[in-house]
């Protein structure tokens, strides 16, 4: 039986948390790609697209203003 998803506050005790864990995973990746910047000789949040400038390396980086 499929999940159902109500407002009188049962049944959501199992979601408690998964919507910022996602948020922090992504986050997580964010720190990835500084840390990478870092170790590359970054010195300012634009050098991150030395690495954007090599998606086929690095693949997907986070923009600056994520960053």
């Amino acid at each position: 039986m499929p999940r159902r998803l109500t407002a009188d506050g049962t049944g959501v005790v199992s979601n408690v948390g998964t919507a910022l864990l996602r948020i922090l995973a992504d986050r997580g990746r964010v720190l990835i790609d500084l840390a990478v910047m870092i170790a590359d000789g970054g010195e300012a949040l634009c050098d991150i697209d030395v690495l954007r400038h090599q998606g086929e390396v690095f693949g997907p980086v986070a923009s600056d203003t994520t960053a």
